[in-house]
């Protein structure tokens, strides 16, 4: 499954955070479609999933972002610059981008073209041992490596030489954050995009949560 395509072992990986000050709010005529089952256990590894045709809002407090994570742990909001940069630099790992027909709302108007696009999927692992990661119940499968609940965690670690070379992706072993590549950070500066939240891995934590 890993291929390493141009991937180096000190490569360095950021967290694209869910935005809570930029956010698509769906249309009542919007369907989900199911998320995610992993092949060998057959549970659930990951929320539910967009799917075209694609309609409603984008709230935010100060500007619409050219990028953001979207509530879901898969899936980013990219405005059509975003898109168009990415196109030119050879970044990899957003999938299916779904056009989002913006409704008019109460709030400041976008006058940019966005979609919503589905990133790759499992192109590197994480290390629960060097994350710190707190299960109720450790994982039992081999192929997801999904616990029954994660807890909290200290940081996203990556397995060395995991990384197959994609730009946007997930993680085995975590579905519920959005890894971002350093080029594809290096792009976003280049290009002037705006990038909502965005953490480094060794600085990205959860705190443990009771039960």
């Amino acid at each position: 499954m890993f291929t390493n395509r141009n991937a180096e072992g000190d490569e360095k990986f950021f967290v694209l955070d869910v935005c809570p000050e930029f956010f698509f709010e769906p249309d009542s005529s919007v369907v989900l479609a199911p998320g995610r089952v992993c092949d060998k256990c057959g549970e659930s590894i990951g929320k539910l999933r967009w799917q075209a045709p694609l309609q409603g809002s984008l709230v935010f407090d100060r500007k619409p972002y050219d990028v953001a994570s979207s509530i879901g742990g898969s899936f980013v909001i990219l405005s059509a610059k975003a898109i168009a940069a990415m196109d030119a630099s050879g970044i990899q790992g957003a999938q299916e981008r779904i056009p989002i027909h913006l409704l008019p709302n109460d709030g400041p108007v976008v006058k940019l073209d966005y979609y919503m696009a589905e990133v790759a999927h499992w192109s590197a692992e994480v290390d629960p041992v060097a994350s710190g990661f707190k299960w109720r119940e450790e994982p039992t499968c081999p192929e997801c490596r999904i616990a029954d609940i994660l807890l909290g965690y200290d940081r996203v670690a990556v397995v060395k030489n995991s990384w197959n070379g994609d730009d946007l992706f997930t993680l085995r072993g975590l579905m519920s954050v959005v890894v971002v590549s350093e080029k594809f950070v290096e792009v976003c500066r280049k290009f002037r995009l705006s990038v909502c939240s965005l953490v480094p891995t060794e600085q990205y934590w959860r705190p443990v949560i009771g039960l």
